[in-house]
């Protein structure tokens, strides 16, 4: 019995450690009301803004954060796309000429504002990416171009929602 029971604490210690820094809540303070005006573009690809701009929303929904507009804000996450990237990852064997898979990556300029007091709490570049096959290679498909847009959209959000969220 004995045994069991120091299994059963051990168990129990590896449990909580290993959920140590793992929440189910926004990072973000409680009543944090945010504005997300539509980022600007100064790639040569259209609607891409829209894109990102909708699913950075999705994300801070997604933590809790209520969205809202610049006038009864708190907080303006502004910005604008400045890189659309296509990146070859792989080319058919033997053939120079042939791409196989691109790696899609959109990054944008982006400044967290607090309206309260004026101050920036965060500025910089970010980035997202996503890794597309554009033929059919085995277990992996072929995806179009727009599809890997919208994947990389949604990786650009989560990763300056991440980079809002470590500031707190």
């Amino acid at each position: 019995m004995k045994k069991i029971s120091l299994l059963f604490a051990l168990c129990s210690l590896l449990f909580a450690i290993a959920a140590c820094g793992y929440v189910t809540h926004s990072a973000l303070p409680p009543g944090i009301r945010v504005a997300v005006p539509m980022l600007k573009n100064s790639t040569y690809h259209s609607d891409v803004e829209t894109k990102v701009t909708r699913e950075i929303i999705k994300k801070f929904v997604t933590e809790g954060t209520e969205i809202t507009s610049p006038e009864n804000a708190d907080f303006l996450l502004s910005g604008e796309l400045v890189g659309y990237d296509k990146k070859t990852l792989r080319w058919e064997e033997g053939v120079y000429n042939e791409p196989q898979e691109y790696r899609l990556i959109l990054s944008a300029d982006i400044e967290y504002r607090d309206l309260r007091n004026g101050k920036v709490i965060f500025k910089g570049t970010i980035s997202g990416h996503y890794d597309y096959f554009i033929k059919d290679m085995g277990s992996k498909k072929k995806e179009s171009e727009d599809t890997a847009v919208q994947e990389a959209a949604e990786d650009l959000a989560k990763n300056i929602v991440d980079r809002i969220c470590e500031q707190w």
